[in-house]
């Protein structure tokens, strides 16, 4: 349909590669943490991050957000964090506070819908006992179902046609190490940020089911945006 070559034009162009050069401004402690120790549960990241910002460039309070793009991607802020409580390394959560925070800054997504997306995440690992999320339509579609999210298959798997080969995953295999076929938390979250929410589209359904006198017919597929 129309809307979903709108949707899938949308992540052409956001995917996965997010541009931190479109964020301006300032940004705040209380932003960092909001996203780094409330949505993200990385206090200890937090504590760590707002300790080298205070060293390294001498700032309290709010500050110019090229400071924070320059701290976060630096490779002796990397080497100061450890292995969270999460079980994931430094480079991972980097990637997952990075997106957070471009998302969060860019009105894309709130701190209460980042938290929501971590928590379906590490569940969905816990369910099936495995690190990340396997890239399998419905693995990935009753993670993002658990986040009060909505993707229909076709739009999905077009998304990983194109994307597959660019995931984090893959970097592991330029290096020879053999590596499954996941999609990291950042990645995922990344998903997210195009779904669309799943009770308002079961709150439209339940109306036009009224509207229509039970003429609407639910199929095993589930609801397709």
């Amino acid at each position: 349909t129309w809307e979903e070559i709108q949707i899938i034009k949308e992540m052409v162009e956001l995917s996965a590669w997010i541009s931190e050069e479109e964020l301006s401004g300032k940004i705040s402690f209380i932003d960092l943490e909001n996203i780094i120790s409330g949505a993200l549960d990385l206090y200890d990241y937090y504590l760590i991050i707002i300790k080298y910002l205070h060293e390294r460039y001498n700032v309290s309070d709010s500050f110019g957000i090229e400071i924070y793009l320059k701290a976060i991607s630096s490779v002796s802020l990397a080497s100061l964090l450890p292995v969270a409580c999460n079980g994931r390394g430094p480079s991972t959560n980097i990637m997952l506070i990075r997106t957070a925070i471009f998302f969060y800054k860019m009105g894309i997504m709130t701190s209460n819908a980042i938290r929501q997306g971590v928590v379906s995440y590490n569940i969905a690992e816990h369910k099936h006992h495995r690190v990340g999320i396997p890239l399998k339509l419905s693995r990935i579609l009753s993670a993002m179902k658990m986040a009060n999210k909505v993707m229909s298959d076709k739009l999905l798997e077009v998304w990983l046609d194109k994307y597959t080969k660019y995931l984090y995953y893959n970097d592991s295999k330029q290096y020879g190490i053999k590596a499954e076929p996941i999609i990291y938390p950042h990645e995922f979250m990344i998903l997210l940020s195009q779904a669309k929410n799943l009770f308002p589209l079961l709150t439209d359904t339940l109306d036009h089911i009224v509207d229509e006198k039970l003429s609407f017919k639910v199929t095993k597929r589930g609801l397709s945006i």
